[in-house]
Parts: C-alpha cells; structure tokens; sequence
C-alpha cells in the first residue's frame, strides 16, 4: 500500500469516526433533554403532592379538633342536656365526621391519581 492510499484510508477511517462521535454525542443530548422533562415532570409532581399533602395535614388537624370536641362534648352530654339536644348534636356532628372524612378520602385519592398520571412511562423498548 503506497502513502497516498494509506492516508486516503486514514482520512476516511477520521471521517466516519467523527460521524460516529457526532451521531453519540447526538444521542446523549437527546437523552439527557428525556432526563430534563422527567426531571421538571417530577419536580411538579413533588410541588403538587407537597401542596396536596399540607392541605391533607390542615384537614387532620381539622379532625383532631372535631375529635376532642366530640369527645367534650360527650363530657358534657353526661352532665346536662335533654336526649333531643344530644340526637341533634350527634347527628350534626357524624355529618360533620363524614363530610371531613369524604374531603380526606377524596384528596387522597386525587393525589395518588394525579402522581400516576404525570408520571412519564418507560415503554418496552426504552427498558430493554
């Protein structure tokens, strides 16, 4: 093989080498932009159930409080008032239980839906 005909190989052998660095480097950059979107789609995913959560904590609370004024009141339901005031106080307050307990349930639910939905999947190629 002469010189010219080892370098015309060398030239060619550079040129599909850095097709091939170019086409790699291409990959990674759109892989890495794959990274980027699922990285802010969890990111609001975090925020969301974040948000979710805090108002979730505000309605336990609201039930913790629901809870020891029931348990008050049957202190003083003991004590003092007619059996038509208690059924009306007890039916009040098992619609009360329901409604916060509904509101609970409901957003909890909402969450984990939520969560599933934005969550990007892998298709089966893309795990293989």
């Amino acid at each position: 093989m002469t010189d010219k005909e080892e370098i015309k190989l060398l030239k060619e052998q550079l040129a599909e080498a850095r097709k091939d660095h170019e086409d790699m480097v291409g990959e990674l950059v759109e892989e890495a932009d794959e990274l980027r979107y699922r990285l802010a789609v969890a990111s609001g995913n975090l925020e969301d159930t974040t948000s979710k959560l805090t108002e979730l904590k505000h309605q336990l609370f609201d039930l913790r409080q629901l809870v020891l004024r029931v348990g008050n009141r049957l202190i003083s339901w003991e004590k003092r008032e007619s059996e038509a005031d208690l059924a009306e106080e007890l039916a009040t307050t098992r619609r009360f239980i329901g409604t916060v307990g509904g509101e609970l349930w409901d957003g909890a639910k909402e969450t984990v839906h939520q969560h599933q939905r934005r969550i990007p999947r892998e298709t089966d190629s893309e795990s293989e």
